[in-house]
């Protein structure tokens, strides 16, 4: 049965050498390199993150990553990852009321509550106390 099986794998192997399959170029590209670390990053946003991180983490120069992030988002990296963040801080202030909103600001990768408070009420027209109050129709912490 042993030989029988290394036969068919060799024969597998032979074939497969002599085909030659094609390869598809879209799952191996710089575009789907950055296409699949933005789906990501949303679940990284803790991470301290320089735009020549983000772009070595996509085997790119940071110029090539943010215009693959531009085409990708119609947003710079850091654009980008600011909109994360927001999204992952609205997201903690729904889930966790508990939370205080400067634990909020640092795990959703702000460095300081005021600056999260500014970014925040930017991006949503709304402190991140008055939309966790919009949410649950009290003060919390």
């Amino acid at each position: 049965l042993k030989l029988h099986v290394n036969g068919l794998l060799i024969a597998l192997t032979e074939m497969l050498r002599r085909r030659q399959p094609p390869l598809d170029p879209s799952l191996s590209s710089s575009l789907r390199a950055v296409e699949l670390f933005l789906a990501a990053l949303p679940t990284r946003v803790d991470h301290d993150w320089t735009l020549d991180e983000m772009a070595a983490a996509c085997g790119l120069h940071r110029s090539r990553f943010a215009h693959y992030c531009a085409r990708l988002t119609n947003m710079t990296p850091n654009d980008y990852l600011t909109k994360c963040r927001v999204e992952a801080a609205a997201h903690l202030l729904r889930s966790a009321p508990d939370l205080r909103v400067t634990d909020v600001a640092y795990r959703a990768g702000f460095g300081s509550s005021q600056y999260f408070a500014t970014v925040f009420r930017q991006r949503t027209g709304c402190t991140p106390r008055e939309f966790r109050q919009r949410d649950f129709g009290s003060p919390r912490p």
